[in-house]
């Protein structure tokens, strides 16, 4: 359970720097 909400917060953060690049 730990485990998920770091993996939960870097795909989030993933997910926005991936749709920042992708807007520029």
């Amino acid at each position: 359970m730990v485990h998920t909400v770091p993996l939960a917060v870097y795909f989030c953060f993933l997910r926005r720097l991936f749709s920042v690049s992708g807007r520029i």
